[in-house]
């Protein structure tokens, strides 16, 4: 596995309902085997890449260290770390 770059991370999801909020580190992965694990039929067609074994094409991995969600029903929430 061919590690490039290591670097924290953030995702939000947000909807009228909830917000969960991760926290962690993200990994950008160029490696072919991994390339070639991950791509899928319906990248065929997209114009972006020629395939998998494109040298433009990356792997990000997110792992996910924390998180919280928010509902917005009553303004609770719950946290955590995995």
């Amino acid at each position: 596995m061919n590690q490039e770059i290591i670097t924290k991370a953030g995702e939000l999801i947000n909807s009228s309902a909830y917000t969960i909020n991760l926290v962690g580190t993200a990994e950008a992965l160029t490696d072919l085997e991994t390339k070639k694990e991950n791509w899928l039929p319906i990248m065929d067609d997209m114009p972006h890449w020629s395939g998998a074994d494109d040298p433009q094409l990356l792997i990000i991995r997110f792992k996910t260290e924390r998180y919280t969600i928010f509902f917005a029903e009553d303004g609770s929430y719950v946290a955590g770390n995995v």
